[in-house]
């Protein structure tokens, strides 16, 4: 989908719709902290897990920080 959000375009975006847990958003938010802008691989019960992230740089606040702009799973 694409949006705007704080005045910015967004031209790819995505939305999971009716499945996060705390668990899965702090391993959505470990894997942004520790490897922004790429992709995280894990495993969940013996199976692999890749999650890819994006950051988002363009705010109009927070003196230049990045942002978790996406996360979502990707193929292993």
């Amino acid at each position: 989908m694409q949006f705007t959000w704080d005045g910015y375009f967004k031209q790819v975006g995505s939305a999971i719709i009716g499945c996060s847990s705390e668990f899965d958003l702090a391993k959505y938010s470990l894997c942004y902290i520790t490897r922004p802008g790429k992709q995280c691989k894990q495993s969940l019960g013996g199976k692999p897990l890749v999650i890819q992230t994006y950051t988002w740089e363009n705010s109009s606040y927070g003196n230049g920080k990045k942002y978790i702009g996406s996360a979502f799973p990707a193929t292993p």
